[in-house]
This record gives structure tokens, sequence and C-alpha cells, in this order.
């Protein structure tokens, strides 16, 4: 009898790189496009922005993906990472981003300062196109945001 292999969603190879702007990064994680649910992507950066690891945080439903904040920031650590970008598709191919998005970003950003483990961008994957919270300014918005916060 011979087995049948099924398979949703076949992760892609993302070769080493050395982060310079977001549209790099697009062109690496496309493929992450064809997956039918949402998908939240961490890739952790040494202090010259090359590529450590690239690891799924999590999978989650058609409009969603659960983030933990502790747990991004954990595997940072244990992956020496001095930075980190986070990428994440909508299945709709619709790259604008969401309240919950805005959300997740800021206290992602906020915690990084904290930690002292820059964010360097979060990334929303489209069909042929993406939004970049770096691009946009708003990292550097919700670093300013925290720096006034704290004094």
């Amino acid at each position: 009898m011979s087995m049948i292999e099924f398979e949703i969603f076949q992760k892609p190879k993302v070769l080493p790189f050395n982060f310079r702007d977001s549209r790099q990064v697009y062109d690496k994680m496309k493929e992450y496009n064809k997956a039918d649910r949402e998908m939240f992507i961490l890739l952790f950066l040494d202090t010259k922005n090359n590529l450590i690891k690239e690891e799924i945080h999590s999978v989650g439903a058609i409009d969603s993906s659960a983030i933990y904040i502790p747990q991004v920031f954990k595997s940072a650590i244990l992956n020496r990472a001095s930075s980190l970008i986070c990428v994440h598709h909508h299945p709709s191919g619709d790259p604008v981003p969401s309240s919950a998005d805005d959300l997740i970003t800021r206290q992602l950003v906020m915690a990084g300062e904290l930690l002292c483990i820059r964010v360097l961008d979060h990334i929303i994957l489209g069909e042929g196109v993406y939004y970049s919270y770096g691009d946009e300014g708003r990292i550097e918005e919700y670093k300013l945001e925290f720096i006034s916060k704290i004094g």
C-alpha cells in the first residue's frame, strides 16, 4: 500500500542575506504568499544585519495569527540576535495593516527598545505588493513614543 503525501504548505527556503531594505525582504519572503492562512515569521539578524535564522512564530487563520511578545524576544535572545524583522502575509492579497497589526507592531517595537533588540521593520506581504512599517516611518514613530514615555 502506498502512502499519499499531503502538504498544505511547503515552507520556502530563505537563503542567507544581509538586510538592506524592505524590498529585499519582500523579494526573499514573497513565497509565503502561497500559504492559505496567516503566518508570522521572524528574521533574526546580527549586528551587521546578516540573517542568523528565520523562524515561523505562528500559523494562524485566514485573517489572523497569534503573536506572543515574550516568545518573540525569548527566541531573539536564544539566537543572539541584535535586531529582528517581523514578516507576515495577508491571504487576501491586500497588505494594508489592520488595527491589530498596528497594535502588535507598536508593542513589539517598545518591547524591543526595552530589551535592546531593535525591531527594524514589520513587513506585510500582499499579492505582488507589500507594506513596510519602516518605510512608512511608523517604526521610528513607535520608538520615539517609547522614549517619551520613559523620560
